[in-house]
């Protein structure tokens, strides 16, 4: 077969590129370790250990010892899930999340697309799972439910975003409602509501499916959910032969009424995210009580995502330890911004 000149530099290129590909190969193969090595060695040094003891994993982290990055943290978990242990990727996402051990991150473009890679990687990871289990979704909740993350809101909504399918289908295999209210109320405290409603939209195409594995434990959270994102949860009464009245639940848009109110509350997110105040909801702690301030706390969030008002408090009371004794006696103010913030985290807590 004749070829031109043109067509034999073209295979020359392109046969030299893949010379070049191969040995980089080749040399990443050479200094790489296979996945059943890993699992080899990882079983030898840390045992897998039941529910009693977890004595080799106190070892593991007495001797590690080291605050991480949050980023670090999640690049780790998603080793230990690809090599099948999910017990130590348990341990190790609860003792940092739970401890403080995570350092704050020096915020940078790059720090932040290595952040978003981690995360993306963990997730997929874990929902990509040809047979998910709970403990796979243990380990992901710890990481999702981390109470400061502030940093990186917006990774974590780019994340939720792109993987509804996957996370709403992992959350379900339980058949009921309890991975997938908690994914929801994350989202709910992690995310723009625009996001939380795009998943009340793909659980609406379901509906039939998600009707079912409504529970009346959590008929209260689901409804101010629903309501958060622009639609209602209506319960009607039914006949049946064994029962007279049987409730169920139905996920539904909501009416031009209630519609009305849900751009209400956009507009009043929108007014504080101008102000950087929590005074557009009435809070403020000159001259207001207890009570007082938890109604306000309460208003705000039906309209603001949870951790960014704890985000907003924590500034607050940031700036009053700064100013007291300086400017004046802030000691008051410290005081109940500090019981504001665990009463916020009592809400979360009781909910996640």
């Amino acid at each position: 077969m004749n070829i031109t000149l043109e067509e034999y530099e073209q295979l020359k290129k392109k046969n030299e590129e893949l010379v070049s590909k191969m040995k980089r190969l080749t040399k990443m193969l050479k200094s790489s370790v296979m996945k059943k090595d890993m699992e080899y060695l990882l079983n030898i040094l840390i045992p897998d250990v039941n529910e009693d003891s977890s004595l080799p994993y106190d070892v593991f982290f007495e001797i590690n010892g080291r605050c991480l990055e949050f980023g670090e943290l999640l690049k780790i978990v998603a080793l230990l899930v690809k090599t099948n242990r999910c017990d130590l990727a348990f341990y190790i996402s609860r003792k940092y999340t739970s401890e403080d051990n995570i350092k704050s991150t020096v915020l940078s473009e790059e720090t932040i697309e290595d952040f978003q890679l981690a995360l993306n990687r963990l997730v997929k990871e874990i929902v990509g799972q040809k047979n998910i289990e709970e403990i796979h979704l243990l380990i992901l909740f710890e990481i999702l439910s981390y109470k400061d993350n502030h940093e990186f809101l917006t990774e974590f909504e780019i994340m939720f975003d792109r993987y509804i399918d996957e996370l709403i289908t992992a959350c379900s295999i339980t058949r009921n409602d309890y991975w997938l209210v908690k994914l929801l109320f994350v989202i709910w405290n992690n995310a723009h509501n625009t996001v939380l409603k795009k998943y009340f939209d793909y659980l609406y195409d379901r509906r039939l499916l998600i009707n079912r594995m409504i529970t009346e434990s959590n008929m209260n959270l689901w409804g101010m959910l629903a309501d958060y994102s622009g639609y209602e949860l209506s319960v009607k009464k039914s006949q049946s032969k064994k029962h007279s009245r049987v409730e169920v639940p139905k996920i539904i848009p909501l009416t031009k009424k209630n519609d009305e109110i849900s751009n209400s509350n956009k507009q009043n997110t929108e007014n504080w995210k101008n102000l950087s105040d929590l005074r557009t909801f009435g809070y403020e702690v000159t001259n207001k009580t207890d009570e007082e301030r938890r109604n306000a706390l309460n208003n705000a969030l039906m309209n603001i995502h949870p951790s960014r008002v704890i985000s907003h408090i924590s500034w607050l009371l940031k700036n009053s330890y700064k100013k007291d004794g300086i400017v004046g006696d802030f000691s008051k103010s410290i005081k109940a911004y500090e019981t504001d913030l665990q009463y916020l985290e009592g809400i979360i807590n009781r909910n996640i």
